[in-house]
């Protein structure tokens, strides 16, 4: 990685933020869940915390009001997960473990039999409410990430104060953040919770009738 680079996008992103009228104090990033626990990349995204000065401002932007280097820019960052991350490979058919496209396979199931899909789902969630473990998401694989989440949270806690799901909801529209791994770490951290959703539906073209 280029954290030069990293650092230089995220000083133009506060920029915009700041000189933007009126400016926005409080800004929330959604990082990669593996950046958040990296403390090479969390040391350079936790530098910008002060407004920085620029020289421009003065004389191309003259009617924006002045900020001081003394005032706190507030910003603080999501720990991402990925949709299609350790999801059963025999969830919903055994056919599945040989399907060699997992996303294109669930897009026709949804497409043909999306009612039975999300009963199965519904269902999961409430058994894993109870107890039992889910037959969607391999909980175990979560499980390592997660301490790896908590031992960043607990370095950095006024910085990362949720969890997001991103992603391609085509094929995955599931979400993993009733499994109790993660029940557990919202509660013990009192964390956010930011869910993606509704960015690549699908639509219907004018040859489509219905």
């Amino acid at each position: 990685q280029r954290l030069d680079i990293l650092a230089r996008l995220m000083a133009h992103n506060l920029e915009r933020y700041q000189t933007s009228s009126p400016p926005v104090e409080y800004v929330e990033f959604s990082i990669g869940v593996n950046d958040a626990c990296r403390k090479w990349v969390m040391k350079v995204l936790t530098q910008f915390h002060r407004f920085i000065e620029w020289k421009w401002q003065q004389t191309l932007r003259p009617w924006l009001p002045d900020k001081s280097t003394d005032d706190p820019y507030t910003y603080a960052f999501l720990a991402g997960f990925g949709r299609n991350l350790n999801f059963h490979p025999t969830a919903f058919d055994r056919d599945l473990a040989q399907f060699k496209n997992q996303q294109k396979w669930l897009c026709h199931q949804m497409e043909t039999n999306g009612a039975h899909i999300l009963k199965k789902y519904i269902k999961d969630i409430r058994s894993v409410k109870n107890g039992f473990n889910s037959t969607i998401f391999d909980e175990n694989k979560y499980k390592k990430k997660i301490a790896e989440l908590q031992e960043a949270i607990n370095l950095y806690p006024d910085w990362i104060v949720g969890i997001d799901l991103f992603g391609d909801e085509l094929g995955y529209p599931f979400i993993p953040f009733s499994l109790d791994c993660f029940r557990g770490l919202i509660r013990a951290n009192q964390l956010g919770v930011r869910i993606h959703g509704g960015e690549n539906p699908i639509y219907a073209g004018e040859s489509k009738k219905g």
